[in-house]
């Protein structure tokens, strides 16, 4: 291993911890299904659950309207 090469592995370890979606959890056999867990449609990753969901974009466009008030 390089210096370079563990800093990448332990940054992608912390990542991965830190937003632990349900594609990741039946990637390593924790649950059988990886659908989003609001619109149960597409596969759950942080960026569909962020900003793809219907119901995230739904948050996201209200978010931006109160903002602009």
């Amino acid at each position: 291993w390089t210096r370079r090469a563990a800093l990448d592995a332990m940054y992608s370890l912390q990542v991965d911890f830190r937003f632990i979606h349900k594609f990741a959890l039946a990637k390593i056999g924790l649950i059988q299904s990886d659908l989003c867990t609001f619109c149960n449609t597409d596969v759950e990753t942080i960026d569909y659950l962020l900003f793809y969901c219907v119901y995230s974009r739904a948050f996201w466009e209200e978010f931006e309207s109160v903002g602009s008030l």
